[in-house]
């Protein structure tokens, strides 16, 4: 019961986003500008707030990104060979690799782990860890997913590098993930009005963010590309936290430290994947099916995480 309380809210907000979208109470431009304050104000303030003000746990956060990098660059080896095998095509391959490891750490990973380390009371400590680890982890996937979308696009040239790590440096979560380190290996303390604002904004993005997941369900031509969809998220949501599970097992990681490392590599697809696909000349259809697959297979993983390491 306790672990359908913490999965629940996240599921209800999810659907929420599908029905008013459905019902059409709320458009794709309601969606569409509720995407941009979250990507470029509410998830960066999130950032800033959570990593600026946290301790610095390097010993804790190394063992948990440990396990991350791991099992992500397992899953990338894999999912490099088997889309060779299957002779997708150039589009459908970078689609295909950067799904199968790119999880939805901002938009679900972090709702859950909050929402389930916040009401047992000393959670403050883990839910500083898990937003410091989430931010090491939004930077390493984000400048893969770049790296790996422009490959194959242009001749890389170092004309073309460099435009390739502009991109990767101007994103708005990147640069708020630099700031938070910044302040928090520093010591800066900011103004008491400032820290209320990022934490009003940051708390805004969530819940607007998983109504935005639900949005973007789209149930619609589900056949196309189905199984490859489906081998993706496999590996998106079974493979990838099962690597974890090992590794951390290896790495001795505690109850709380495991749960943060799983609930990160156990979170669907990211939604951004959709507009990576699009934007960089991937393939948008097979990473909207992705998302939706993944989404519906990842509460297998999280509710096993959750009776696991609660």
């Amino acid at each position: 019961m306790y672990i359908l309380s913490i999965l629940a809210p996240v599921l209800i907000i999810v659907s929420l986003g599908k029905v008013l979208f459905e019902i059409k109470f709320l458009d794709s431009a309601f969606f569409s500008g509720c995407t941009k304050i979250i990507f470029w104000v509410g998830l960066p303030a999130l950032m800033i707030y959570n990593i600026g003000n946290a301790t610095f746990y390097i010993s804790v956060v190394q063992k948990i990104i440990t396990v991350l990098f791991i099992s992500v660059s397992i899953i990338i080896v894999i999912s490099l060979i088997s889309s060779g095998f299957m002779q997708l095509s150039r589009q459908k391959r970078k689609t295909f690799i950067h799904t199968s490891f790119h999880c939805n750490i901002s938009y679900i990973g972090l709702p859950i782990i909050f929402f389930s380390l916040v009401p047992q009371g000393g959670g403050n400590e883990l839910t500083e860890i898990a937003s410091m680890a989430a931010g090491i982890m939004i930077l390493f996937n984000n400048t893969l997913t770049t790296i790996i979308m422009n490959c194959g696009t242009k001749r890389l040239t170092p004309l073309n590098i460099l435009k390739i790590l502009k991109k990767i440096i101007l994103s708005p979560i990147i640069l708020a993930c630099i700031l938070g380190f910044t302040i928090s290996i520093y010591h800066i303390s900011l103004p008491h009005a400032i820290n209320r604002v990022l934490l009003a904004l940051g708390n805004m993005s969530l819940p607007l963010a998983l109504i935005g997941v639900g949005a973007r369900l789209d149930f619609k031509d589900i056949h196309s590309n189905l199984k490859t969809a489906i081998f993706v998220s496999v590996m998106n949501a079974l493979m990838l936290p099962a690597i974890g599970y090992l590794i951390g097992k290896k790495l001795s990681l505690t109850n709380g430290e495991m749960l943060i490392a799983l609930i990160f590599l156990a979170g669907p697809a990211a939604s951004s994947s959709f507009i990576y696909a699009k934007e960089m000349n991937g393939d948008p259809i097979l990473a909207s099916k992705v998302i939706l697959i993944s989404t519906l297979l990842s509460v297998i993983p999280l509710s096993i995480i959750l009776y696991l390491f609660i």
